[in-house]
């Protein structure tokens, strides 16, 4: 939610989170009267050489923003964007919602291609309340 600076008739100034949707709205000052947006020059904060964190890669000092562009081409990372985690998660879901497709279609061509006698004793297990559980596995090791 952004901060804005106003000022009332009475030369009351403050600052005030309004969440955007509010932005046109009408702000009042506590004294009860209405209020200016201020302009202003924004914040900003840069890392300084009195300023300094530890580099999570590799435990070196990081003082400032040429340094920790050259810590992450080092160690050969990328600055972090929280939206790789949700392109994750999806690529994830996309790849469990192909196996499902996948699995499904597999089983039913399998059962399709079953002699007819296998077939039907399957769907007579079934229909007698047997039940079947598809779990998925990873094989590891070597096969042959």
């Amino acid at each position: 939610m952004p901060l804005y600076a106003f000022v009332c008739e009475d030369g009351h100034q403050f600052d005030k989170y309004v969440p955007l949707a509010l932005f046109g709205e009408q702000q009042h000052c506590g004294c009860g009267k209405s209020t200016e947006r201020l302009i202003g020059a924004p914040m900003l904060v840069t890392a300084t050489e009195d300023v300094s964190y530890t580099s999570p890669i590799d435990g070196r000092v990081i003082t400032s923003r040429d340094g920790h562009r050259e810590d992450l081409k080092r160690n050969n990372c990328i600055p972090y964007d929280p939206e790789v985690k949700t392109d994750y998660a999806r690529k994830i879901k996309d790849s469990e919602t192909h196996l499902d497709q996948v699995t499904s279609e597999t089983v039913e061509r399998t059962i399709h291609q079953m002699p007819s006698r296998t077939r039907a004793k399957l769907y007579a297990e079934l229909e007698s309340g047997v039940t079947a559980q598809f779990a998925r596995s990873t094989l590891g090791g070597s096969h042959g």
